[in-house]
């Protein structure tokens, strides 16, 4: 671990997030763990701790409050992607991504390196994983053309939903009442969890997105106002989650393997993705404006996250960084 500000530099503030705090903000640890590029990652609900997986078959916890490595977990056997964290800080869900790989849901103590059940189904590779946020219930999607509905206390699937032949990403909204699925690139479809199998409640139609952008990402702000969808081609789509109508449209460079990601900060304001170059662009949500580019990286950077309860926010290519407001 490289720490641009001393091993004491605590990242435990949450300030009010302004264009001029957004400027100022700057690497304060650099983590060069990882032999091939970080795939995914997560941050607690809470935000005391990050994990990550990579191509490279490891799983990486990190105390996001002191910048602390505290584990490292080796998935040799089938490859690690797609991780998330469940309620419990030790414990995670994350998809197998090895070539010959039956597509499996793996349910994995980090506290003892234990799996602690294995969720089987799909025959596609998983194209996305989201964890309620009020519950232990998520949904997957994949390549099989299908959405599936979980509890962490049953391998059984509890129910799934058909989808068209494209590209498959799912995410819950903040209450953990509504999920969104994406199955083409002008398509959103609503559905209310507790009725999800009569069908959605709404669909939205974006007709302004090219039907050749493969949508990869779709999250929720925390207000639960606006969706973010990431592409393939490094296109980033504001949404209106209310009215389904095209808020922004952004593009960045991208070319990865590693689908791009796209976080919204806490209060809702910003929006940040990464870029084939490895620059990390933070736009207002309201005017669209373009408010920083925070440059550090030298490699392609898919993955960028705010956190959920500080002022921090991680980025990965191969390595992890995460940045926060210098002292002053």
């Amino acid at each position: 671990t490289q720490s641009t500000w001393g091993p004491d530099r605590i990242f435990d503030s949450m300030v009010l997030l302004s264009h001029e705090v957004v400027r100022r903000m700057a690497i304060g640890a650099v983590f060069k763990d990882n032999q091939k590029p970080i795939n995914s990652m997560s941050f607690a609900f809470d935000g005391t701790m990050l994990v990550t997986a990579s191509d490279d078959h490891s799983i990486h916890l990190y105390n996001a409050r002191t910048a602390v490595e505290d584990k490292v977990v080796l998935c040799q056997d089938q490859g690690t992607s797609l991780i998330r964290f469940t309620h419990a800080q030790n414990t995670v869900i994350t998809a197998t991504n090895a070539p010959s790989s039956e597509h499996t849901i793996r349910y994995l103590s980090l506290y003892d390196n234990r799996y602690l059940r294995f969720f089987t189904g799909h025959t596609g590779r998983i194209t996305s994983l989201a964890m309620s946020p009020i519950d232990d219930t998520f949904l997957s999607a994949s390549l099989d053309h299908t959405v599936r509905f979980w509890d962490l206390r049953s391998s059984q699937c509890s129910s799934v939903l058909p989808c068209p032949k494209n590209y498959v990403i799912s995410a819950f909204d903040p209450l953990g009442l509504i999920f969104a699925v994406v199955s083409s690139p002008q398509i959103i479809k609503l559905y209310d969890v507790r009725k999800a199998e009569a069908g959605p409640f709404d669909t939205f139609t974006l007709p302004e997105v090219k039907p050749a952008a493969e949508i990869t990402g779709c999250k929720f702000s925390a207000d639960g106002r606006h969706m973010v969808l990431t592409s393939r081609t490094g296109s980033i789509f504001l949404v209106d989650a209310f009215h389904g109508n095209l808020v922004h449209t952004w593009k960045v460079s991208w070319s990865g393997v590693t689908p791009l990601e796209a976080s919204i900060s806490p209060d809702a304001a910003y929006v940040s993705a990464g870029s084939h170059q490895g620059d990390i662009t933070v736009w207002d949500k309201v005017s669209g404006e373009t408010v920083a580019t925070w440059s550090g990286h030298t490699q392609p950077t898919a993955c960028v996250q705010w956190n959920p309860k500080l002022c921090s926010v991680a980025a990965a290519c191969s390595q992890l960084s995460m940045w926060c407001l210098p002292p002053e």
